[in-house]
């Protein structure tokens, strides 16, 4: 039995069972109607009388509403203070920090202290000791147990400072305040232990602008955005020096001059999607690129081309033409432009009536020579997904991400969306926004070009033109395309009708909408545009 289910049996909750879904009375509303909906493996849950009630959440949130998990009681931190070990340093310990640029007197003003060749750091809060770091000449470092984490030298920052540095090691604090900035301070124990940060809330607070000069490496980079992100990015900028500490550019050369021109250059730590307008007017001035033409001159340029970085919507009835046209489609890609690379997932149609259909459309002969003028074509350019069954959104995106990477594919086609398995329960539209979004960060990632196929909702009529709110399944799918495309067949006999009508029905970039008419080539399988 799931935990999900015996939780409802020690709540004598009374429900029935469909699958993975357990419904049942809501417990907060009063519901009499089974509205109530919990997923049996998952634990998600959402009462369905969303006007007075539509409550969700996870089990442990169930659990809690219902009075069944005490909440967390804070218990704050106790700490052990040490006792002053060691001694004055010894005069190897004085050497071994002048070998690194350190002078006497700098060690002395930190208190550094000695003991059997080991070097002591102090580390005091508010005039107390509250922990100790030892160092040996061969790099093994311990510190006092039980102690409370604190920032190396933070009793030393003047008052009056609103600036702070933050360096990795106590050495590189002892460097930059020996070249006369009094307002350097050192994490107390490597890169990736923030556990001072709670500590030093209320200390911190005080200052307007926080630089962090961490290790130039990846250890040092991920810590910096941790800490700003905590600290908050708003006052911390990134300092970016030519070596790997201010220690080793210390032994380079370095001069107060020039570690000050690195605080000026630092780097904003703000989220990376806030940037300013004028960061766009370069790109302003660059031409708009024009997007892959299809072959079909009008719907072009209605449409504008099909751009890098969008996702585009197909849409139409069993049998009006979206595999059909989309086949055309990447056939003109690889024709028209030989730096296009092409996928096609078709969960549909198995790859070698696809490829057949191609061959027609291309007005290729199916012979052992004519396959040799296809290849001339494909030429390594077109990818296959060679399945019928269901599949995973993350197996697809993971083999999209593949052939981006590997191969520079830039045109992905997913025909369809019913055979993406992105599983039932009360929360499969969420699983379809998901998934379109994942689809719309593929694009922008990888500067592609996603076709999603999206059969209409049952029960629309076989003759009416389709709308974009005729699309089974959740209304993110159209709101998250850059682009909505339908195809539908005229069923008529009439000389001189269309045998399909091409509708742009959503166009983000340019806004520009419209139908085109098309006539239809059966012996090739190739659509083409009636100009009137």
């Amino acid at each position: 039995m799931s935990e999900v289910l015996a939780y409802l049996a020690q709540k004598d909750f009374s429900y029935k069972l469909r699958g993975n879904e357990a419904t049942l009375n809501c417990p907060f509303c009063g519901d009499q109607e089974n509205k109530f909906s919990i997923h049996t493996e998952k634990g998600v849950w959402q009462c369905f009388h969303l006007n007075r009630c539509g409550l969700k959440g996870s089990l442990r949130e169930l659990k809690r509403r219902l009075g069944d998990i005490e909440p967390i009681i804070y218990k704050p931190k106790t700490y052990k203070r040490p006792q002053a070990a060691g001694s004055v340093p010894t005069d190897k310990l004085i050497q071994w920090f002048q070998k690194r640029g350190i002078s006497s007197e700098t060690v002395k003003a930190f208190r550094i202290r000695s003991k059997n060749s080991t070097i002591i750091f102090p580390f005091s809060k508010d005039g107390h000791l509250v922990n100790q770091q030892y160092r040996t000449f061969d790099k093994r470092t311990w510190q006092e147990k039980n102690a409370e984490q604190v920032l190396f030298n933070r009793d030393r920052v003047p008052e009056e400072m609103t600036e702070l540095v933050i360096v990795e090691g106590m050495i590189d604090c002892m460097t930059l305040d020996q070249l006369g900035l009094p307002n350097v301070v050192s994490v107390p124990s490597g890169a990736s232990n923030l556990a001072w940060i709670e500590g030093e809330w209320g200390w911190l607070d005080r200052f307007d602008t926080v630089y962090l000069c961490l290790d130039i490496d990846p250890a040092g980079e991920r810590a910096s955005l941790k800490i700003a992100k905590r600290l908050g990015q708003w006052r911390c900028r990134r300092v970016r020096i030519p070596f790997k500490d201010p220690n080793e550019w210390l032994g380079k050369g370095m001069t107060k001059e020039m570690f000050m021109e690195a605080l000026i250059r630092s780097e904003d730590m703000g989220p990376a999607i806030v940037r300013m307008a004028e960061d766009f007017f370069k790109e302003l001035l660059e031409e708009e690129p024009e997007g892959l033409k299809t072959g079909f001159p009008i719907f072009d340029k209605i449409l504008g081309g099909l751009r890098q970085r969008e996702v585009t919507v197909w849409t139409g009835r069993n049998g009006d033409g979206k595999t059909t046209i989309l086949n055309q489609l990447a056939l003109n890609f690889l024709t028209c432009y030989y730096e296009q690379k092409v996928c096609m997932a078709s969960f549909e149609m198995r790859p070698a009536w696809l490829l057949r259909w191609m061959c027609y459309q291309a007005r290729i002969i199916l012979s052992e020579g004519g396959l040799k003028e296809f290849a001339k074509i494909t030429d390594g350019r077109l990818a296959m997904i060679d399945t019928q069954q269901e599949i995973s959104p993350d197996e697809l995106i993971e083999a999209f991400e593949y052939l981006a990477r590997r191969n520079g594919m830039q045109t992905f086609i997913i025909d369809s969306l019913l055979r993406v398995n992105l599983g039932g329960g009360p929360d499969w539209l969420e699983k379809q926004r998901a998934f379109m979004n994942r689809l719309t960060q593929f694009a922008l990632t990888y500067d592609a070009h996603v076709h999603l196929v999206c059969h209409p909702r049952k029960g629309v009529s076989d003759v009416a033109k389709i709308d974009k709110v005729d699309i089974a399944g959740s209304g993110d799918i159209s709101n998250l395309a850059s682009n909505v495309i339908s195809i539908r067949r005229i069923q008529s006999d009439k000389e001189g009708d269309p045998a399909a009508v091409l509708e742009v029905m959503k166009n983000r970039q340019l806004g520009r909408l419209g139908a085109i008419s098309l006539a239809f080539d059966g012996e090739r399988k190739r659509f083409s545009e009636i100009r009137r």
